[in-house]
């Protein structure tokens, strides 16, 4: 893939608009990313040591990565666990980061957040925050706003401006990346198909797994699109534009 360098590469100093969505204890598969040019990323919400894979990872890696932290309750310890580590790009979800961006500017640190409204995109960036990932609901995993990614993407681009943006949920390929990049965002977010480890270098080898954004059919537990009715006019269209309804056993003697 030819390099798309953006504003957002130059201050992430990255050479791809790619982002890995965040998971969980793959140091690995983080640093293989970052190493092919992109943003790696994982989880420190739920680790034992955050200190600990911070390390694990810089160790494998010499280019930029970045720790997710879910603010569904304080994380205070866990982001200066990963700060005295050597992290210095760190992304929020859920919650309010205004508590957290000071510290994180502080050890001269970038922060993103993951919004799913343009409101609370202005929120974001009047806290603080330096990037803004717009998720739309197609999003899997953990699932914030309601709006799906098209259209949330420009509302949140035009919100916030000129405050970099990334995409996040229904992108799949480059034709993905390419849309959200012709919408305003700066990158997009995208989930590994596999979660094994890949073997890529920017100088050459084997190429990443297929990446897919963090977007999967719903699953237990997600948000679904609720039905829509159909108005009359397209019950009469679908009338008009059925098949004629197939003869039953009864009446056609060559079906069993």
């Amino acid at each position: 893939m030819t390099a798309t360098r953006t504003p957002v590469c130059e201050l992430l100093g990255i050479e791809q608009p790619i982002v890995l969505a965040p998971m969980v204890g793959v140091p690995r598969l983080a640093a293989a990313v970052s190493d092919a040019g992109a943003l790696g990323m994982l989880t420190l919400t739920w680790s034992e040591d955050v200190g600990a894979v911070v390390r694990e990872t810089a160790a494998l890696t010499g280019r930029p990565f970045c720790g997710n932290l879910v603010l569904t309750e304080d994380r205070h310890r866990r982001l200066d666990q990963a700060l005295d580590a050597g992290l210095r790009i760190v992304s929020f979800f859920m919650g309010d980061p205004s508590g957290y961006v000071q510290r994180v500017h502080d050890a001269g640190g970038i922060v993103m957040h993951t919004v799913g409204t343009a409101e609370e995109a202005r929120r974001a960036v009047a806290s603080g925050v330096d990037v803004i990932v717009a998720q739309g609901w197609e999003a899997g995993g953990h699932v914030w706003g309601t709006v799906a990614t098209l259209p949330l993407v420009p509302a949140v681009v035009d919100a916030v401006a000129p405050v970099p943006v990334i995409a996040a949920g229904g992108i799949g390929d480059a034709r993905g990346v390419a849309a959200v990049l012709a919408l305003g965002a700066q990158a997009a977010w995208l989930r590994p198909i596999r979660s094994d480890t890949p073997t890529c270098t920017r100088s050459g080898g084997p190429t990443p797994p297929t990446a897919r954004s963090a977007t999967q059919p719903p699953t237990r537990g997600r948000l679904r699109a609720a039905p829509r009715s159909r108005s009359g006019r397209e019950r009469v269209m679908s009338s008009r534009t059925s098949p004629p309804a197939r003869p039953s056993s009864a009446t056609n003697p060559r079906r069993r």
